[in-house]
């Protein structure tokens, strides 16, 4: 589609080129190689295009969004359980919902993004940022227990 349009592309004023792609590819997630392997691949798409376009003007910007609230993906893949837990490793304690990522799109593709080309921003609430704890809550409660027996604090 892109190669199709790129004669257009060229004779329009402020050309943006906006994909859709998804946050599986990073980190890794199981059992989504598929859909992983082809999002990613279309991360390098934007990066590619951007890089090899831009000297015509046309600006390849790519939109991932997290876990999004009543889309179709989460309607057949997820359940209650799994919904609940991706609450708790998202920072901002919600899943995102369409209108966010409406306006993300528009801003993407508006002028006010002009000097935005070959980036694919990540909408999930800070999901990506989360690893789990290597160590418990109560492996830390223990720990400041025994630094507060301490001496100066100090094990």
């Amino acid at each position: 589609m892109s190669k199709a349009s790129f004669p257009y592309l060229k004779q329009a004023d402020n050309a943006v080129i906006l994909n859709i792609t998804a946050t599986l590819g990073n980190p890794a997630t199981k059992y989504q190689i598929h859909s992983a392997t082809a999002k990613v691949g279309v991360d390098s798409l934007t990066r590619s295009l951007a890089l090899e376009w831009g000297r015509y003007g046309i600006r390849v910007v790519g939109l991932a969004p997290g876990a999004t609230e009543d889309s179709e993906g989460l309607r057949r893949l997820a359940s209650e359980e799994s919904l609940k837990r991706a609450k708790t490793v998202v920072p901002l304690g919600r899943l995102g919902n369409k209108e966010e990522l409406g306006y993300l799109a528009c801003f993407l593709v508006s002028p006010v993004a002009g000097y935005i080309t070959g980036d694919t921003i990540v909408c999930d609430g800070g999901a990506v940022l989360y690893r789990p704890p290597q160590v418990t809550e109560e492996q830390l409660n223990a720990i400041n227990a025994m630094l507060k027996k301490t001496p100066q604090g100090k094990l």
